[in-house]
């Protein structure tokens, strides 16, 4: 299988100040191949393919569970839960005496609370439930399907789920060196990379540094620490949260190191 560059496709498309569409790629893409563009050579097996496919699909139903949970938040926000209470007051008699007039007899005023139209569930929730049953439906064929995680790569948080999520997306295998793969994950100045990198990857590795500083492993915890100190003194104005950030983008970077010291 043959393919061309996404970065020639782009430098295509901004040298000719063309707006950035699937039909518009399409074209460009022909446009390329009809001239004589380098085309990169790639072959994929069966396994790969499938991985692939089932991963772009678990992220597809990822985002469209996450989508129906906001749009439900949103909806409980604005009319409630669902259900709504109303309080009502009943006077009734107390020991009455039908055989003494205005004798023996008196009133009290009782407060009862009931709920009107209790739902139990919101249509969302519908929704929800096919959409998270698929994706663990994928995800367990992804993890039955990725590589295993690298020998001698014992990082406390990286379970099956992250490691095929970082294996299919930001394979460090196929970096051929350092600089490469972090600029790729987005995992140095951003500034400098004109919005060229994976923005999944680097998520990928936000997450697993969350993973490694929550568990506590021996060599992270103690660099989300260090990096934490350190923010917090050279920009004493930071908050709280933007130190966490900022300490956890420096421990995703060193667990990127890491795995790339171990690619296969």
């Amino acid at each position: 299988m043959n393919v061309i560059s996404n970065h020639a496709a782009q430098d295509y498309r901004v040298e000719h100040g063309i707006q950035k569409s699937d039909k518009n790629d399409a074209k460009i893409i022909y446009e390329l191949a009809s001239n004589g563009a380098k085309l990169t050579s790639i072959s994929l097996d069966d396994k790969e393919l499938q991985l692939l496919e089932l991963y772009q699909r678990y992220k597809r139903y990822q985002k469209a569970r996450v989508s129906i949970m906001n749009m439900r938040k949103a909806y409980i926000r604005q009319f409630g839960g669902g259900e709504s209470s109303r309080t009502f007051e009943s006077i009734g008699a107390i020991n009455p005496s039908p055989n003494l007039e205005g004798e023996g007899e008196s009133s009290l005023s009782v407060q009862s609370e009931s709920k009107l139209n209790p739902s139990p569930s919101l249509p969302y929730d519908i929704g929800i439930d096919t959409l998270k049953a698929a994706e663990n439906s994928c995800l367990k064929k992804i993890v039955k399907l990725a590589p295993p995680i690298l020998e001698g790569l014992q990082i406390r948080g990286l379970g099956p789920r992250l490691w095929a999520g970082i294996i299919i997306t930001a394979n460090p295998a196929n970096f051929p060196n350092l600089s490469s793969y972090l600029r790729y994950c987005g995992l140095v100045n951003l500034d400098q990379l004109n919005h060229k990198w994976n923005r999944h990857a680097n998520s990928l590795y936000r997450m697993l540094a969350e993973e490694v500083m929550k568990l506590r492993d021996d060599k992270f915890r103690p660099i989300y620490d260090k990096c934490k100190a350190d923010i917090a003194q050279r920009f004493p104005d930071y908050t709280k949260g933007h130190i966490h950030k900022a300490a956890l983008n420096r421990t995703a970077t060193f667990l990127a190191k890491e795995i790339h010291s171990k690619r296969a």
